[in-house]
């Protein structure tokens, strides 16, 4: 059963704590979630409904987080069950690719390559035929990048 709309908030600051308002916190929250995501990925962990709820945390927490959206399209591609999730996993990898961009661009070349290799991998993933020659496309420029 669907929960009111007024109980979400009090799950999720139960489950990941209280959202921060601020730059500072909103960083460390966001270190934290991935960290805890990464720790869910571990083989002989296996929660991957948790890995993926902590990246998506992350994205709430900064929405146009480049790594954010990166690590939750590179959860959703390798842990998705769905053809919904591997379409998110696609669409996400692509926004952080261009946040990075809106922003600046990546810190570096290689956070860049990381970002075009979690586009690639989503791509991959999904496994469209139309998306594979679009796949090695991306993943041989994110190579070049590295």
């Amino acid at each position: 059963r669907d929960k009111p709309l007024h109980r979400l908030a009090p799950d999720e600051i139960a489950r990941f704590g209280a959202r921060p308002t601020d730059d500072q916190g909103r960083a460390e929250t966001i270190r934290r979630l991935l960290d805890l995501a990464d720790y869910h990925a571990l083989p002989g962990v296996a929660q991957h409904e948790r890995e993926i709820a902590a990246c998506r945390e992350a994205v709430a927490v900064a929405r146009q987080s480049p790594i954010a959206n990166s690590r939750l399209a590179r959860a959703l591609a390798d842990r998705g069950q769905t053809p919904a999730q591997r379409d998110e996993a696609v669409s996400v990898a692509l926004k952080a690719v261009r946040y990075a961009h809106e922003q600046g661009g990546a810190a570096s070349r290689d956070d860049e390559a990381a970002l075009m290799d979690a586009y690639g991998w989503a791509l991959s993933q999904r496994g469209r035929e139309e998306d594979v020659a679009g796949a090695r496309r991306v993943l041989r420029e994110a190579a070049d990048l590295a």
